[in-house]
């Protein structure tokens, strides 16, 4: 089995969904249609139906200054909930 991650050709994936859901037809499951590429919670009715959804689901997080000398503190962490509201707007469509 094969799956291909796109936005269906726009800039993010919700704006991509109609595009998504017709490449999914079309294919019949073979390649799966995953939707992928600015994915926001938002987005999850439009795109629930597919073959997948990715989620980055990230949030920024601070831990002090990092390095020698300081620098930027921030990085990207998995947010436990946004994956928690991500699971449940699917749930939802379902």
């Amino acid at each position: 089995m094969h799956r291909i991650l796109t936005s269906g050709g726009a800039p993010a994936s919700g704006d991509g969904a109609e595009v998504l859901h017709r490449l999914r037809a079309e294919a019949q499951g073979n390649p799966q249609v995953q939707a992928g590429g600015g994915v926001k919670l938002e987005d999850i009715p439009a795109l629930a139906g597919l073959d997948g959804i990715h989620l980055s689901a990230r949030s920024q997080a601070t831990r002090g200054a990092s390095g020698p000398g300081g620098g930027d503190s921030a990085f990207d962490v998995t947010s436990a909930e946004l994956v928690a509201a991500a699971a449940a707007a699917l749930a939802a469509c379902r």
